[in-house]
């Protein structure tokens, strides 16, 4: 069975090309050409955005950078890096 392939090598690498050009088209047509023709409808409400979330956000990451701020200036390397 594989001798079969090396000795029909041309054949058998315009099968492949073959298949590859219509596996390729199939997933264009799946992907890029069905959706096309679809009217997509959004469900739920959009994105709003919370100031009051976004405010807490940055508080909790100020907060987070002042504590790890003097732990930064110390050139010592983090206690897990000493493996």
């Amino acid at each position: 069975m594989i001798w079969s392939l090396g000795e029909h090598a041309f054949s058998v690498i315009l099968a492949l090309i073959l298949i590859d050009i219509i596996i390729s088209a199939l997933i264009i047509y799946v992907y890029i050409v069905l959706p096309q023709g679809k009217n997509l409808v959004f469900v739920g409400e959009s994105f709003k955005f919370n100031e009051s979330v976004y405010q807490d956000v940055l508080n909790q990451q100020e907060k987070n950078q002042r504590y790890s701020a003097p732990l930064q200036d110390n050139n010592e390397p983090p206690p897990e890096a000493g493996l």
